[in-house]
């Protein structure tokens, strides 16, 4: 699977590039900030979209957590546009994006 990333100076994922053929291309955006719990963890969130403009929000305390949110999310509210097949192949692309992940975690 063909897909760009990008980090920051803290080496925490901030964009997945994944390119389309004949669609829109699908892109996650990440952003972190202070739990309001208090604890000293961060909160990631995430925007996935497939057309720039609707998304699915979500929010874990990893990355991987957040896509697993976006998945959810499209699964019960529709955000990403195409066929039901291309619908289902772009969730199948974040599940493989998220088995990388954790595969990279295990190393």
């Amino acid at each position: 699977m063909k897909y760009q990333t990008k980090t920051d100076k803290r080496g925490r994922l901030i964009e997945i590039y994944v390119p389309l053929k004949g669609q829109n291309n699908m892109i996650c955006t990440f952003n972190y900030s202070k739990s309001m719990m208090d604890d000293g963890t961060d909160v990631c969130f995430a925007r996935v979209s497939d057309d720039g403009c609707s998304a699915a929000l979500c929010c874990g305390t990893t990355p991987k957590e957040a896509l697993v949110e976006a998945i959810e999310t499209d699964s019960k509210h529709n955000v990403f546009h195409g066929t039901d097949e291309q619908k289902f192949a772009k969730r199948n692309i974040l599940r493989g994006i998220i088995c990388e992940m954790v595969e990279e975690v295990a190393q």
